[in-house]
């Protein structure tokens, strides 16, 4: 319990507060809006300060920039506990969350309509839709770290960056 984990996540992107799913500061909890602001200044600090240096070192630099626009209400459900099973979740823990995921729902402007299972997307402000939606971002992480030859992935909840001196092929 004593040893520390090693990252190469940048420390200032390690301890940060998050705000609810549609990034309206929560003021009391989080200790301002500033605190919500600040990894991504920082990040984007950092993003010009070695775009700067490559361009002087190497002549060239190639930024990726992306948002999963609707990220977790379109995850689908199979990748989700996929991806879990793969590492290594118990059936019971997988089952569970099935029943999580595919728990009924009936919209309010619909009184009358019939509960429908959920087959797609996770609900916002869930804890569980949380864990869900960085195991998948997990994945992908290491996905496009590999395909990259060791390329550093900064993200941000489900903001995307990195950068090379070389065009991705």
């Amino acid at each position: 319990m004593g040893t520390t984990a090693h990252s190469q996540i940048p420390t200032f992107l390690m301890h940060y507060s998050t705000s609810s799913y549609d990034n309206t500061p929560d003021l009391q909890s989080s200790g301002g809006v500033g605190s919500v602001v600040e990894p991504k200044q920082k990040l984007l600090h950092l993003l010009v300060t070695e775009c700067h240096l490559n361009k002087l070192l190497h002549g060239s630099n190639t930024v990726v920039c992306t948002d999963l626009e609707w990220f977790r209400p379109s995850l689908q459900h199979n990748s989700i506990l996929t991806t879990l099973a793969f590492l290594g979740v118990l059936q019971q823990w997988l089952d569970f969350f099935r029943a999580v995921l595919c728990m009924p729902l009936k919209f309010k402007e619909e009184p009358s309509a019939q509960l429908r299972s959920r087959e797609r997307g996770t609900v916002i402000g869930c804890v569980l839709s949380a864990l869900f939606g960085e195991v998948i971002l997990f994945g992908m992480d290491l996905a496009v770290n590999q395909r990259a030859n060791g390329l550093l992935l900064y993200r941000i909840h489900d903001d995307l960056r990195f950068w090379d001196t070389d065009a991705l092929k």
